[in-house]
């Protein structure tokens, strides 16, 4: 049966590392797999009521025994690091805030490379937008703006006097049976 027995030390250092910093779900899991062995726990029931397995259990307590309690911090994330900032967000909030101009994503994302030298690509950066709550313009192809208001009236009526006449078919149409003239 694993055992974890803490001197007063060590209960003293975990209660001030647990209240003092700001832990991510995973990291307060495994403080209170800690917390529970200390308190006499198996590794079998702290796994059931934390719902993780036993392995897992055994796995952190290993890392702890290891390397104290900085063992059971998250380690980094592999991968490149999001380079969309909270002072480049900033800073295109501030540019959209302006007005003036509509812009695409491949737009934003040139002027944040010329600018704030963050590099990145225009779907990934209109990913990043979005997840922020940060609206862009699109520019929309319409042509309505440039369509005469008379010319579409009386086009309206054209339409409506041919639609009075009644539907291709309803007329009733001669046919001759009669074989052509050589």
């Amino acid at each position: 049966m694993l055992r974890l027995e803490w001197t007063e030390a060590e209960r003293q250092e975990w209660q001030r590392y647990a209240a003092a910093h700001q832990h991510s779900l995973r990291e307060a899991l495994r403080l209170e797999m800690l917390r529970r062995l200390a308190a006499g726990q198996s590794v079998e029931t702290i796994a059931a009521h934390l719902e993780v397995s036993p392995q897992c259990v055994r796995r952190w307590i290993g890392r702890y025994r290891t390397h104290g309690l900085a063992g059971l911090r998250d380690q980094p994330r592999p991968g490149h690091p999001v380079t969309l900032t909270a002072a480049p967000l900033a800073a295109v909030r501030a540019l959209l805030a302006q007005g003036g101009r509509t812009w695409t994503a491949a737009q934003l994302a040139a002027w944040l490379a010329a600018e704030h030298d963050v590099h990145l690509s225009a779907s990934q950066l209109a990913v990043r937008l979005r997840k922020a709550d940060c609206a862009y313009q699109r520019t929309v192809s319409s042509l309505a703006h440039r369509q005469d208001a008379e010319a579409v009236a009386a086009s309206q009526a054209a339409l409506e006097a041919l639609e009075k006449r009644g539907t291709p078919g309803s007329a009733t149409w001669r046919i001759s049976t009669k074989p052509a003239a050589p």
